[in-house]
């Protein structure tokens, strides 16, 4: 049985809503994370981890004194991301050095006659030794809750960029972007994979930590066993956990007061909760912001093809020339063991038209990818769709009348202007949630993973 009445109530069952816990009922508190199967929080944005994603959750877990009963190391394996434009394929992988390489020689840096020069100061080694000790400051910034300043024309960003990779900055990085259209598409690509935000108008440091993160290694993270061992944890510190259904939220003056489960111990109380989790139709508010958000169907799939192996453990994301702003600008696959692809379709949801009409136009975009990265496949003998569900996946589209990529010293005080803030609004009435805070994917800052990590365990 569980109690009536708690201190926090965390709904949504993901090992970052059971490191909140962990932490909140270290400090005393009475937690109770509900695994309400309505309530769920992407995979994709929290399973996917570069260096300075996963170097936080390692310094957080040791800040809990977890860091020896949970091995981070032997939870990840390490993924490859492969942009497909038009006419480039990038192929980003674990060094640093070796991707940077890569967008050189596909033309994101420009400056062609410095490269001579490039290898002459560095090699992979010291590369990526230099590299590694930006993230870890970096690091530093987030766990000192300096988000704030990090987008000063004084940046403490810019300043470590300038300190510790002077000279990609001096010689590369000022030549880009030339505010053109195959500009606008690589920064999309990367707004895409790195946060769940898309906006056409993004700060100078903001373009710097979006570079930054193109360069680094990435992991997939086992999230099952995460979960389950800190489940384990959570318990023994005296969290309480129920995997009950919500059937029934009560609210007075703005403020949710209870919920109720589907089970014997009915209305549990609290003052204060936080939803780890996308929003559905049946829940009663909806997000407070007026953007068009882009949502994704999922489909999965079983493929036969000499290609597959070379692919394994790769996401693959495929953009059309132009599709900002377009109906379904950009697609994602995912490669796994034993022949399994994951396949996501990205696409802006249109009024009075049916769910089944973005099935349809999925499978065409799924058929064109698979054209496109598996020659001569026969649709019919090669590949076998398991289903498609809707997916809890989702990007907020921010896109502004003018264009405003940046001169690199212009748009760094304009970051106060662009509101990104994420919160919820009952539907009954758009009144604001007093004591419901949002925890799901759209909460990311402008960091991305690393930054929301910093925003709940702050």
């Amino acid at each position: 049985m569980i109690k009536r009445n708690y201190d926090k109530i965390l709904i949504g069952y993901n090992y970052i809503s059971l490191i909140r816990g962990i932490s909140l009922v270290q400090k005393g508190k009475s937690v109770l994370i509900i695994n309400d199967p309505n309530s769920k929080l992407s995979d994709n944005w929290i399973g996917n981890l570069t260096l300075l994603d996963l170097n936080y959750l390692k310094s957080e877990l040791k800040r809990l004194g977890l860091h020896q009963l949970i091995s981070l190391n032997k939870m990840i394996n390490p993924i490859k991301t492969i942009l497909y434009f038009d006419d480039i394929l990038l192929e980003l992988g674990s060094s640093p050095f070796i991707n940077f390489l890569e967008l050189y020689r596909k033309g994101i840096f420009t400056n062609m006659n410095r490269l001579d020069r490039f290898l002459e100061k560095y090699d992979e080694k010291s590369f990526n030794k230099i590299y590694s000790s930006m993230i870890h400051k970096l690091e530093g910034l987030l766990h000192h809750g300096d988000l704030k300043k990090f987008f000063t024309k004084s940046s403490n960003y810019e300043k470590i960029f300038q300190l510790d990779l002077s000279f990609i900055k001096d010689h590369f990085y000022y030549q880009y972007p030339k505010t053109g259209k195959d500009d606008l598409q690589f920064l999309f690509a990367l707004q895409t994979i790195y946060r769940p935000f898309i906006s056409n108008k993004i700060s100078y440091p903001e373009y710097l930590f979006l570079l930054t993160q193109s360069l680094s290694p990435c992991y997939r993270l086992d999230q099952v066993e995460m979960t389950s061992k800190l489940l384990r944890v959570f318990k023994s510190f005296g969290g309480e956990f129920s995997s009950f259904p919500i059937t029934d939220w009560e609210f007075v003056n703005n403020n949710c007061e209870n919920v109720l489960l589907n089970s014997f111990d009915g209305l549990v109380q609290t003052d204060n909760i936080e939803f780890y989790s996308e929003l559905k139709e049946n829940h009663p508010f909806q997000y407070s912001f007026n953007e068009k958000i882009l949502n994704s169907l999922e489909f999965y799939l079983t493929l036969q093809h000499d290609y597959l192996n070379s692919l394994k453990n790769s996401r693959i994301i495929a953009l059309k020339k132009d599709s900002l702003g377009t109906d379904d600008p950009f697609i994602n696959l995912e490669i796994g063991d034993n022949h399994l692809i994951k396949f996501n379709y990205t696409y802006k949801l249109g009024q009075g038209i049916i769910d089944s009409f973005y099935t349809i136009k999925g499978k065409e975009q799924l058929w064109n990818i698979l054209n496109r990265i598996f020659p001569g496949i026969d649709h019919h003998v090669q590949v076998e769709v398991l289903g498609h569900i809707k997916s809890s996946q989702i990007w907020r589209e921010m896109l502004y009348s003018k264009q405003s990529f940046f001169k690199h010293s212009t748009l760094i005080h304009q970051k106060q202007k662009i509101k990104r803030e994420c919160g919820l609004v009952l539907k009954n009435n758009q009144k604001v949630l007093n004591n419901v805070i949002y925890r799901g994917g759209l909460s990311f800052g402008h960091l991305g993973l690393g930054d929301y990590f910093a925003r709940v365990t702050s």
